[in-house]
């Protein structure tokens, strides 16, 4: 379960290379972070995970030291592990995915682009819903009384907004490729191919999914953008399509370069973060159905869950996720300046491609795993 989670499910956001080995870092949970009085002896989320080249988990270290696998505490340190992934990759969710990724193009989009402007008409669908889930967040998760934040171990003041504005302030634009080479997770020896190669990167699923998924959008927004631009310049006397890139300059600090690569560049990224990595990293659903998962508070030494984090986690996913909702490898043709695209026809043909790879890759892969699969691929930020 502990490779699974960290590298081929939320913690393989927080995952990166150390050594020969790897590391997951939740120790911004302990930093200057007050808990509720009643969670102080074991309640304390930072720790350090540590696993070999092959993604077996070796120790763990927190407050009180260091666990091994030979220890009493072990099961115990594992549940303590997860949980603390959990709640920090759960809470850059919240900060980075909503209200970066996917509020600020949003609203960008609507506030410069005329509603017939084609390129609006071309990126509004990956932003359904995104102005709705950012504004319920506040009720759900981010207030004192919010569901979220009577399930979490932390004071309200000096712990769970302090967690929430360092998560802000450490925002930085970034290519996920760039992200990946920076953890030591890009250029490592791997062949995801090769399924009796035993290799933790053939596990890490934004590597081997996520990347084929963003290279996928990035040609389909590269030979869309041209369509679009040869029909009227998107860069050359066009004041609406400026101020947008200005507001997303400004607002998500990438590239402040106003061009038609820079244009294709930000968002390749900005719609591969709200598709396929926002359904990575927004995947907590699950969690709430297996009890030894995860446990938000840890008063004592138990190996269990606890009631709070599953009704709190099956609430708050009960609450914003719809019961249907629009793919990326659904047809959306209708609603584009062209209904005859070339770049979406072939974006869709190259979508199928991907659902076929990611199939067959699932039948030989040690954890099978759907996130950027076409079919399951939410087309914006929905919940």
């Amino acid at each position: 379960s502990m490779a699974r989670f960290f590298f081929s499910g939320l913690g393989m956001h927080i995952i990166k290379k150390e050594g020969d080995g790897y590391v997951a870092d939740t120790m911004v949970l302990s930093k200057n972070i007050a808990y509720k009085k009643n969670f102080k002896k074991y309640g304390d989320l930072g720790v350090k995970v540590w696993f070999d080249k092959d993604a077996k988990i070796t120790q763990i270290e927190h407050r009180d030291g260091i666990v091994t696998p030979n220890q009493l505490d072990w099961e115990w340190a594992k549940l303590k592990a997860r949980s603390a992934g959990f709640v920090l990759v759960s809470l850059q969710h919240l900060m980075d995915y909503h209200l970066h990724w996917a509020n600020v193009p949003a609203m960008a989009i609507r506030k410069f682009l005329r509603p017939s402007n084609p390129l609006r008409q071309a990126l509004t669908p990956h932003f359904f819903r995104s102005h709705f889930t950012s504004a319920s967040s506040e009720f759900s998760l981010v207030q004192k009384k919010s569901t979220l934040g009577r399930a979490l171990p932390f004071a309200y003041e000096d712990g769970y907004l302090r967690i929430l504005n360092s998560i802000t302030e450490d925002y930085n634009f970034e290519f996920y490729p760039d992200e990946l080479k920076r953890k030591g997770l890009l250029d490592c020896d791997s062949d995801p191919e090769n399924h009796t190669l035993k290799n933790s990167c053939n596990d890490h699923i934004g590597k081997t999914d996520g990347l084929p998924q963003r290279d996928i959008i990035g040609e389909y927004i590269s030979n869309l953008f041209d369509e679009i631009d040869s029909e009227k310049s998107l860069t050359m006397d066009n004041k609406e399509v400026e101020d947008m890139y200005k507001y997303i300059a400004e607002k998500l600090r990438v590239p402040s370069e106003f061009s038609l690569e820079n244009l294709k560049k930000v968002f390749t990224e900005i719609i591969f973060r709200v598709t396929g990595m926002h359904q990575s990293i927004g995947n907590v659903a699950i969690y709430a159905l297996e009890p030894f998962m995860v446990n938000f508070r840890m008063e004592d030494k138990t190996v269990t869950g606890n009631y709070e984090s599953i009704v709190a986690v099956s609430v708050i996913s009960g609450r914003t996720q719809p019961n249907e909702y629009p793919v990326i490898s659904d047809d959306w043709s209708h609603v584009l300046h062209n209904g005859k695209s070339k770049a979406y026809t072939k974006f869709r043909s190259d979508l199928e491609g991907l659902e076929e790879l990611i199939d067959e890759r699932n039948e030989h892969r040690r954890f099978t795993n759907k996130d950027f699969h076409p079919h399951v691929t939410a087309i914006a930020v929905t919940s």
